[in-house]
């Protein structure tokens, strides 16, 4: 189900400069329905991982939740608020939404120049799923990458399958 204030954004091609802005704006503003997000510390001691929870609005939930792999460095800058806005607008729509920093990177515990940081971060997603599943409560995870995210979203998936 597409959340009432994402339909709502005017795309037609005919629209004025003034209404594709006003529509990109809506977009940007955080919705007044949202629940607030929730932060939430998991995984190993000494390896603590951080992580934004955004549980789903409504009365009757949807029984998953989205897991969102950000990409790495300048892109993980560059894609933080339009992340965070798409995680409001999921949870908008009835579906609990799970942000969270790999080891080394944003508010995560660890540095960037430890060894096998690839398979480190497979791990966290591991982690990242079972802690979104837990907060949730949810049995269907949903994973989300863009850029080295995806990358590393869909090697999990073929590693150890999501439900």
């Amino acid at each position: 189900m597409i959340p009432a204030s994402i339909a709502r954004v005017d795309t037609k091609k005919d629209a004025s400069p003034a209404s594709r802005r006003a529509a990109a704006l809506h977009l940007v503003t955080a919705p007044a329905e949202a629940v607030p997000a929730r932060p939430v510390w998991f995984g190993d001691e000494g390896a603590a991982l951080f992580g934004w929870f955004h549980p789903a609005a409504g009365d009757t939930p949807a029984d998953a939740v989205v897991v969102m792999c950000s990409p790495f460095g300048y892109d993980a800058l560059s894609t933080y608020f339009a992340h965070k806005k798409l995680a409001e607008h999921i949870a908008l729509g009835g579906v609990a939404t799970f942000r969270f920093d790999y080891y080394g990177t944003g508010d995560s515990a660890g540095d960037d120049e430890g060894p096998n940081r690839v398979e480190t971060w497979l791990g966290d997603i591991g982690r990242a799923v079972d802690e979104a599943k837990r907060v949730s409560g949810a049995s269907k995870v949903f994973l989300f990458g863009v850029r080295l995210g995806a990358v590393l979203a869909t090697t999990y998936a073929q590693r150890a399958p999501v439900e």
